[in-house]
């Protein structure tokens, strides 16, 4: 069994979620702080590999932030090509 506490400022609990769900799916979090969670998790895993799943769920939420409006314009181009592109990044 592994307990590890997370600074939310650090990570997300959207990106917390994300990494739990494909090491381990029993995994438990309780809310400590405002600022900090404790996960237990189950499964034999090392602390430096689930701080790797960790670490790329939250670079991916970061990234789809960064370029939604990028994505979203390539979907409506591939959908239906639109005249004025520049109004599909707003």
């Amino acid at each position: 069994m592994l307990n590890i506490e997370l600074n939310l400022h650090i990570y997300s609990l959207d990106a917390i979620k994300r990494a739990l769900y494909f090491v381990d799916p029993c995994a438990i979090i309780d809310n400590l702080t405002d600022n900090k969670v404790l996960i237990t998790v189950k499964k034999d895993i090392k602390e430096d590999d689930l701080r790797q799943q960790l670490l790329d769920a939250q670079l991916q939420i970061d990234m789809e932030k960064e370029f939604k409006s990028i994505r979203n314009m390539l979907v409506a181009q591939a959908l239906e090509p639109y005249q004025n592109i520049d109004d599909l990044l707003e």
